[in-house]
């Protein structure tokens, strides 16, 4: 009985499972697609390179390195400046803007796939997936099934579903490395965090009480001119973000008087003023006195008089620091109007009793890193998850082949008759006689003895023993069958 060696496909996937596995995980090898010209013509839009780490990195070389900002590039190196390396690409009339270290260095030029980078790229649907998964199932699946049928290996044969399972599961962990392995476990994004600026102001002010209750001017309330020469005036700020924060400022504040035709004048109350935390309150006075000289002195030399004015309490604050551990600054310019004529100021858009301002909210883009997802059809996978099951599924279907191929080598050292009650010995009837039938034709092997049960599932199976000799009759459409075979 010839013995069945372990075929020579299975070791070389062992052996290129070992040498392709990805520095993600330890190993040498990387994974690039060509996506420009920039090396034409030695490489094309949509190849797929396989670069391997080295030791150092000279002139003549291409080698994948990470340019900042724009990813993976692969050029040639052309020289060095110091400790760094110039690269070039073939096609390009200028060097690289970024010259990096050996250690930046993904790994040099080792081999080349031509386009299968861009089909990689490319696929998105299920159909897709499973095309591909196809072929490669298909290339896999008929060396080992031709070489079967060159050996006559009947071990091949005890569990065919079983070896085309693991087969295909080998394929399939290949195609989704391939796809795993050419994506970067992590993209770049951007994170909104939220954050709130509020100002409100107020006044208030002594008059006569026949006209004011209490004698009070409050917010909201119209400011009677001939009454009240200064208003008292106060702001309240607050910085608020559900995400931790520690900031601070400054801010000072204008009154500022204008007129329809866009005329605008200026006069500081609060200097620039520093301020820590979230927020300040800040109580100041508006002579109006000096507000009724500047639109004198305006009159005078512009000969314009006008019945109305408008008089703008303005805050021009600037807040900065840390949110949610990032740097920032942002303005912020909360007012308070009024619609000012010779008898009095009138607010608008007034609310009696309460501060008047805005609050904002807004948002701080912060650049983040998120993980990358691989989409295929309705799953979602993480990259590196489909990294690690593309691994594990690979290493898996290697292990199940050796398993399989060493129990089929065991099964057939025990002879043929070993093999058949393994697959068929729920079907067997021993007998101590054999049938007496004439015109019982012979099969000349095992696979004549499969391709006849398999095509008459309801036949007899019957086993006679005589020595080491084991005889099978198959008796099918009034017809009787033999195969003679060994085995302990």
């Amino acid at each position: 009985m010839r013995k069945v060696l372990l075929p020579w496909q299975l070791l070389l996937l062992v052996v290129l499972a070992w040498w392709l596995l990805p520095v993600q995980l330890g190993g040498r090898t990387a994974y690039v697609i060509v996506n420009g010209n920039s090396m034409y013509p030695t490489l094309h839009r949509g190849d797929l390179v396989l670069v391997r780490r080295a030791e150092s990195y000279s002139p003549g070389q291409i080698a994948a390195y990470r340019y900042p900002d724009v990813g993976t590039v692969i050029h040639r190196v052309v020289g060095t400046a110091g400790d760094r390396l110039i690269f070039k690409g073939d096609h390009n009339s200028w060097t690289d803007g970024y010259r990096p270290t050996p250690a930046e260095v993904i790994g040099s030029y080792w081999l080349k796939i031509p386009k299968i980078g861009g089909l990689i790229g490319n696929m998105r649907s299920p159909l897709e997936f499973a095309i591909l998964a196809m072929v490669i199932g298909a290339v896999s699946l008929g060396p080992a099934a031709l070489g079967a049928r060159r050996s006559a290996s009947t071990a091949t044969r005890v569990m065919p579903t079983v070896g085309s399972g693991l087969l295909v599961a080998a394929a399939l962990s290949l195609l989704l490395g391939a796809l795993a392995f050419t994506r970067p476990t992590r993209i770049e994004a951007v994170q909104e965090v939220p954050y709130t600026q509020s100002g409100r102001f107020g006044y208030t002010a002594r008059a006569n009480p026949s006209v004011y209750d209490g004698g009070v001017v409050t917010t909201g309330q119209p400011v009677f001119r001939r009454l009240v020469d200064t208003l008292q005036l106060r702001l309240a700020y607050r910085f608020s973000s559900p995400q931790p924060h520690e900031v601070g400022g400054s801010y000072k504040v204008l009154a500022q008087v204008g007129d329809d035709s866009g005329w605008r004048r200026s006069i500081e109350l609060v200097p620039s003023t520093p301020f820590r935390g979230d927020g300040f309150e800040r109580s100041f006075q508006l002579d109006l006195r000096r507000v009724q000289q500047l639109l004198a002195e305006a009159q005078r030399l512009t000969g314009v008089q006008r019945e109305q004015y408008t008089l703008t309490i303005l805050a021009q604050i600037t807040t900065g620091g840390t949110l949610d551990g990032q740097q920032f600054r942002a303005q912020f310019a909360p007012a308070m109007a009024f619609q000012m004529d010779s008898l009095r100021l009138q607010l608008l858009q007034p609310t009696e009793g309460e501060a008047t301002g805005k609050s904002v909210q807004a948002m701080l883009r912060v650049p983040t890193l998120e993980a990358n997802y691989l989409s295929l059809g309705p799953l979602r996978l993480p990259v590196i998850a489909a990294r690690w099951l593309a691994t594990l599924l690979l290493l898996g279907s290697i292990l199940g082949l050796i398993a399989l191929q060493g129990w089929s080598r065991r099964l057939l050292e025990q002879g043929e008759h070993a093999v058949i009650a393994s697959r068929w010995g729920h079907a067997l009837v021993d007998v101590l006689e054999p049938p007496s039938a004439e015109g019982i034709v012979p099969l000349r092997d095992l696979g004549s003895l499969e391709a006849l049960l398999a095509s008459a599932p309801s036949a007899r199976l019957l086993h006679a023993r005589q020595g080491d000799h084991h005889y099978y009759y198959v008796m099918a459409d009034g017809q009787t069958y033999l195969y003679a075979a060994e085995g302990r």
